[in-house]
């Protein structure tokens, strides 16, 4: 695959061979699926491999997503969500690089002007900022009905889709669990330099409460941006009130529950009750069908 960053095309390949588009979340189960991809399945598949920032990631996650793509020859598309502030005008992209690529929550900021803020019952920052760029990106380069290969592991059946769009190789041609990708990067002269609680976008709504509680001891400043959003962006397409967190909590009240010493995160085998909702690979079970009809409405 040849890509073009300035005019965010790549060369399709017509080689008789299924093409395949690999979305590379950051993290370390993506990682190692990307590589294991392309040491084993280059026979079958034409690979191309995309990762869509959101803005709002920690530094060190696209430190790693650099070192990966440089150190296995990835030749990775990066994408950003250019979202239009007029109505009925969906989500586009632009391809940036680890240079260009913007920590500064910009692109999450335009997000919530048009969409409100994210939260439980509308998920739309994973629609809009990860799926939908990504989807536009595959669609501008001929590869709308190509398969996506998603970094989802065998221990954890409960977040496969059975849609033959998606295809899960640590699920089925590699089957891997979390402590099997946690040993393979102890091997690596790399590895993702950040815990687990600042995955993803690094204040996640979606995280767990024990999560936020350790983020708040160790990193309270991750938690400005979100307080910002709150502050400057209150209603829903309702007028009422909104916020982001589980349980309809805000950032205030986060804080607060941090200054009564609630329980904190302990380690990756334990989270108490809670389910977390901020997998490694966000929203990676949203239907691109369910994309292209919102387009076409």
């Amino acid at each position: 695959m040849n890509v073009n960053k300035e005019v965010q095309m790549v060369t399709k390949i017509d080689n008789g061979k299924e093409d395949l588009i690999v979305s590379f979340s950051g993290g370390r189960t993506s990682a190692f699926m990307c590589k294991w991809l392309l040491d084993n399945m280059q026979e079958k598949y034409n690979l191309y491999f995309i990762y869509a920032n959101s803005s709002q990631e920690h530094p060190k996650t696209l430190e790693f997503v650099d070192a990966c793509d440089k150190a296995f020859g990835l030749n990775l598309v990066w994408v950003e969500a250019v979202v239009t502030p007029e109505k009925g005008v969906a989500t586009s992209f632009v391809v940036v690089d680890y240079d260009t690529a913007s920590l500064s929550g910009n692109v999450f900021e335009e997000m919530v002007k048009k969409y409100t803020l994210p939260h439980l019952g509308a998920p739309h920052c994973t629609r809009e900022l990860k799926t939908q760029p990504m989807h536009k990106w595959a669609s501008a380069n001929g590869l709308k009905h190509a398969q996506w290969a998603l970094g989802i592991r065998v221990d954890e059946q409960r977040r496969i889709k059975k849609d033959p769009k998606f295809i899960y190789p640590l699920a089925s041609m590699k089957p891997m669990r979390k402590m099997d990708i946690l040993n393979y990067w102890k091997t690596m002269p790399f590895n993702l330099e950040i815990p687990e609680e600042l995955g993803n976008c690094t204040w996640c709504w979606k995280k767990t409460l024990s999560k936020h509680m350790t983020n708040l001891e160790n990193t309270p400043e991750i938690y400005d941006f979100p307080e910002y959003l709150e502050k400057t962006y209150p209603l829903s397409f309702r007028k009422k009130r909104s916020v982001m967190f589980r349980e309809k909590r805000s950032t205030l009240d986060l804080k607060n529950i941090f200054k009564s010493s609630a329980k904190r995160f302990k380690d990756a085998n334990w989270d108490g009750y809670e389910e977390d909702l901020c997998a490694e690979e966000c929203g990676s079970v949203i239907d691109l069908d369910e994309l292209i009809k919102e387009e076409e409405e």
